[in-house]
């Protein structure tokens, strides 16, 4: 006769089996091990049973609809800033390409531009009235024309200006700034200080022939500009070769031939 008996020890089974005391002497006991009986959870954990038929390989369709009204925003952030982009891009292109056309247009119109004209209008020469600070003050106006229509000529201050006779300078002075528009015209006025030289009461033969032989040499920094390119200040020099009727305040032009130098 076969009888199981639980054992204290968890997950093991004893089946005691008992013969007749005249087959065997004693009776036999078999130890048969059985599963161990889970653990139960730690604390804080939690397990949660889901029926077999409520368990989905593919999700159900609601689910689907959650997901995708879930992401529609930044898909539609997307397709706003691809939108945007589409749109702005071919616009900077256009206006970078007109840039890059007027700009090149612009600096050929700086290469190509005439150079400017320069005419004498007017000399007069004064003997200092200081006693402490004797010598001749000489006044001239030159007019300047520009004669391109696409370009603006500036002339900057700081240059320099010489009067000469017979070789000799006899006064220094600066340039003023003055700027000329598109096919425009200004004039230049300069005051040169010949602190050393003083008028003679005659020139001799010169002033006798009514004619007295000067030279004016002009160095000027000047910018050509085209729109909002500009060249880099470059000087100009000019010489103006010019006779007077006399060395006074009321001095005539008579002949003059100014140029460009350089």
């Amino acid at each position: 006769m076969e009888e199981r008996v639980a054992s204290p020890v968890s997950g093991i089974v004893v089946r005691q089996t008992q013969v007749d005391a005249g087959t065997h002497p004693a009776p036999s006991r078999e130890i048969i091990a059985s599963p161990p009986l889970p653990l139960p959870p730690p604390p804080g954990v939690y397990v949660v049973q889901v029926p077999k038929d409520q368990i989905y390989r593919v999700p159900p369709p609601e689910n689907a609809l959650i997901v995708e009204r879930h992401r529609s925003p930044a898909v539609k952030n997307r397709s706003r800033c691809t939108c945007f982009l589409h749109v702005l891009l071919p616009i900077v292109l256009v206006l970078g390409l007109v840039m890059g056309i007027y700009a090149a247009a612009s600096y050929i119109f700086v290469l190509r531009s005439e150079s400017p004209k320069f005419q004498l209008t007017r000399f007069s020469a004064t003997n200092s009235t200081k006693s402490h600070k004797p010598g001749t003050k000489f006044s001239l106006e030159m007019r300047a024309e520009n004669p391109n229509d696409q370009t603006i000529l500036t002339f900057q201050s700081g240059g320099e200006t010489r009067l000469s006779y017979n070789h000799d300078k006899i006064a220094y002075g600066d340039t003023p700034e003055l700027e000329l528009g598109h096919e425009k015209s200004a004039a230049f006025r300069f005051s040169l200080d010949g602190a050393k030289y003083k008028l003679p009461s005659s020139t001799g033969d010169a002033s006798r022939k009514g004619k007295i032989a000067l030279t004016l040499s002009v160095n000027v920094p000047m910018r050509v500009r085209s729109g909002w390119v500009k060249s880099v200040a470059s000087t100009l020099s000019i010489l103006c070769d010019f006779k007077v009727d006399s060395l006074s305040k009321a001095s005539k032009i008579l002949t003059q031939e100014c140029r460009l130098q350089g």
